[in-house]
């Protein structure tokens, strides 16, 4: 019973060892991934349309949560 544990865990640290040698020469990168998109004239001013629509929809919901305060806090009092 105690040899085959210690088998057991011998066979785990094995494992584990090696799976962790295996993931630190994958890790890092040997040269660095370049992640910029140029976007074109049409795809820019979409993005901006959609960047001013988020923006309006934000200032329309806290201006929305002001209301509702200003209105719950005579009703609290």
């Amino acid at each position: 019973m105690k040899k085959s544990g210690i088998l057991f865990l011998f066979i785990v640290v094995l494992l584990t060892g090696c799976g962790f040698q295996d993931t630190e020469k994958i890790a890092p990168a040997k040269e660095p991934v370049e992640a910029v998109q140029t976007l074109t004239k049409e795809q820019q001013e979409e993005q901006e349309k959609r960047w001013q629509e988020e923006q309006e929809m934000q200032q329309k919901m806290n201006q929305d949560a002001v209301n509702t305060m200003t209105m719950m806090i005579p009703a609290i009092m």
